[in-house]
């Protein structure tokens, strides 16, 4: 089980590098732009990539925590 648990950590921690990379993209192709809308649209997809990448890191951190037999949190 704790292979398993180290194989979903580390697939979380590589999600979360895109979703990084992506955000980062997202990023600069909203600054290029002077469209509001466009922008705004981006915004809001960022706002939720950075929701997936906050859930990403707590089920790293229960794993975790579960692996190591301690309360999390």
């Amino acid at each position: 089980m704790k292979a398993i648990h180290q194989l979903i950590r580390c697939n979380y921690a590589r999600l979360s590098g895109a979703i990084q990379a992506e955000q980062i993209f997202l990023s600069e192709l909203s600054e290029l732009t002077n469209d509001e809308k466009f922008r705004q649209s981006i915004a809001e997809i960022i706002y939720s990539l950075n929701e997936v990448s906050d859930t990403l890191d707590l089920q790293r951190r229960y794993l975790k925590a579960d692996n190591n037999n301690q309360k999390w949190l």
